[in-house]
């Protein structure tokens, strides 16, 4: 309840500011959203590149993975149509 409490206070207290000064308002609030966007882009940033760099190692696994079993099939069906 609190939570709403405080989310529709700073809806109206945001509501009141646009009508008083639309500008600086809505300058300051790209400035802001711009500012956590920044920051969880750069705390975000090295976990995105582990996980990148781990599921390349997958790809390759699986790649390799996929090419041995058609080499296989390959070989069984020579062995079944040679024989």
């Amino acid at each position: 309840m609190a939570l709403l409490t405080d989310g529709l206070i700073a809806l109206g207290m945001f509501a009141l500011l646009l009508i008083v000064e639309p500008v600086g308002t809505i300058c300051v609030t790209v400035v802001v959203f711009e500012l956590r966007a920044d920051c969880f882009a750069i705390l975000n940033a090295p976990s995105e590149f582990t996980i990148g760099v781990m599921q390349r190692k997958i790809e390759y696994r699986l790649k390799c993975c996929k090419h041995l079993q058609q080499g296989f099939g390959g070989v069984k069906e020579v062995k079944i149509l040679g024989s």
